[in-house]
């Protein structure tokens, strides 16, 4: 019950990969950043849903093809300290504890420095939320444009297409449209040519700003690992010398 209780509430916390990835090599800093980067980019490629977990037989693939070969058998046994779900499905989180030996417990133990992983995972996040809306609304915008042209074919065949007076109305009015189209003054169209240019740059500048945000907070979360790093080493280098201390006592 500790663990779970310790984990709580982490999947709206960190519902991306790379937000995971992000706040184990914080959590971790004795764990190399180009390491944990590959297996985010192996793990999403093993991800055929595309839902951000892993299935037993796709996390066995996952091992497999890094020459890792395993049983269901040995897959549960080396999961056995973890919480996760009853459907066998791992995320990120629960893969990089299972790959790099780690406590799920510690992981979500706070730490001294807890308040500045806080806030370099929800910077990271903000920017993921920001670039995932601009990517989203340009895409509607072209999906709009593009059902548009689709409802237009469809319905120009459909009415075009009935027998009688009704088929013959329905090809005048749309010679009509045609014609109004291809009669448009040169003010007109270059008004609508320049709309849509404007449309254009101003998605491909948002896009870019997104992505930029994106960079700078995937910077400021490597800093944060980075100093992770050097404070985990000047602990280290303590503990050796009150070590060396003690032994020269000793003797």
């Amino acid at each position: 019950m500790a663990q779970e209780d310790l984990s709580k509430g982490w999947q709206q916390r960190l519902p991306t990969v790379s937000l995971q990835a992000e706040f184990f090599l914080m959590k971790f800093p004795d764990v190399g950043r180009d390491q944990v980067m590959k297996m985010a980019e192996d793990f999403k490629k093993h991800d055929a849903r595309k839902k951000g977990e892993l299935q037993e037989d796709q996390a066995l693939r996952l091992l497999e093809s890094r020459k890792e070969t395993k049983r269901f058998v040995e897959l549960r046994k080396m999961t056995k300290d973890l919480v996760y779900d009853s459907r066998r499905e791992f995320s990120f989180l629960e893969w990089a504890c299972i790959a790099f030996g780690k406590s799920w417990k510690e992981l979500h133990t706070p730490t001294s420095n807890q308040a500045e992983i806080d806030a370099a995972i929800a910077n990271l996040r903000e920017a993921e939320e920001r670039k995932q809306n601009v990517e989203d609304t340009e895409r509607r915008r072209k999906d709009d444009i593009r059902q548009k042209e689709e409802n237009d074919k469809r319905d120009r065949e459909q009415q075009t297409a009935q027998a009688g007076v009704k088929g013959a109305a329905a090809k005048f009015a749309w010679a009509g449209t045609d014609t109004k189209d291809s009669t448009l003054t040169n003010a007109e169209r270059i008004k609508a040519e320049a709309a849509a240019r404007k449309q254009t740059k101003e998605a491909e500048a948002a896009r870019i700003k997104a992505e930029e945000e994106k960079k700078r907070a995937e910077a400021g979360s490597a800093e944060a690992h980075k100093r992770a790093q050097e404070e985990l080493k000047r602990k280290e280098e303590e503990d050796q010398r009150i070590a060396a201390e003690k032994e020269v006592e000793r003797k």
